[in-house]
């Protein structure tokens, strides 16, 4: 029986690997700063942690053979993000985990001037340099993370959107599936990315947003110029070789409001 420690166990893609992951064959440990919720599966040992602060993390980590590392901060980036990362590296290396497994975002090494991306790859780096036992899998981004964009641009009377900008939207819960199945082969260093299996413009991924929705508004371009912009317009946040995830745009989409509305 494997014994596994998930960081930001409490987040959407921490949900998604805590609900794949079969608790009969693992024992399992969520870290959060957060105390544990009374409703949460017995099986499921928690243990109270702040990866900004390093309170906590020794004995998150203490008796644990696998690290899946799935915290994260855009907002206090490099506390969490790169500082965080550093200290769960080292009590990693005191309790000499057997594989360190993180998740990284496809192209970040496009996208010099984004501060999260940078973030992202000085965890990377820190991760290969550390002696550490480890794995890394870089995934495009997931189908929530445009569902969220165009909600945003849903409060205007038109959605007002980079249109021409690419996309490779991905399924959260077939990368939470591909994490646990990492971190039980052993760690690999740099794996190959994982790509959902649509290449798609921000355009196309609204119409049919609206579209499933049943919503009637007009989409408008919004030009937006500069070395990050004209990345994304070429496509360097995607992997088209890389097509591993199945469920694609307009599935997800229609099985998320599909069930809204039947709720409703």
């Amino acid at each position: 029986m494997a014994y596994i420690l998930i960081t930001g166990g409490t987040g959407g893609l921490g949900h998604e690997v805590v609900t794949h992951i079969n608790l009969d064959r693992n024992r399992v440990r969520i870290m959060s700063r957060r105390s544990r919720p009374e409703n949460l599966d017995a099986r499921l040992e928690w243990a109270q942690a702040d990866l900004s602060s390093g309170n906590g993390l020794a004995e998150a980590v203490r008796g644990t053979q696998t690290i899946l590392h799935l915290a994260t901060n855009p907002i206090h980036i490099h506390t969490v993000d790169v500082e965080g990362t550093r200290r769960l590296l080292e009590a990693a290396r005191r309790e000499q985990i057997k594989n360190f497994v993180y998740i990284s975002i496809v192209g970040i090494e496009h996208f010099p001037k984004m501060g999260y991306y940078k973030s992202k790859i000085a965890a990377e780096r820190l991760i290969e340099s550390s002696g550490v036992p480890y794995t890394i899998l870089r995934a495009t981004q997931f189908h929530s993370l445009v569902d969220m964009i165009l909600r945003a641009a849903n409060h205007l009377p038109f959605l007002l959107l980079p249109t021409d900008f690419q996309g490779q939207p991905t399924d959260s819960g077939e990368v939470a599936a591909h994490l646990i199945q990492l971190g039980e082969e052993g760690a690999k260093g740099r794996v190959p990315d994982m790509a959902g299996p649509d290449l798609l413009r921000l355009g196309d991924m609204a119409r049919t947003w609206l579209k499933t929705r049943q919503i009637r508004k007009a989409i408008t371009h919004l030009p937006v110029w500069g070395a990050t912009a004209n990345a994304y317009r070429r496509g360097m946040n995607t992997a088209p070789a890389q097509v591993v995830g199945r469920v694609t745009w307009t599935e997800w989409v229609e099985r998320t409001y599909g069930q809204l509305q039947e709720a409703l």
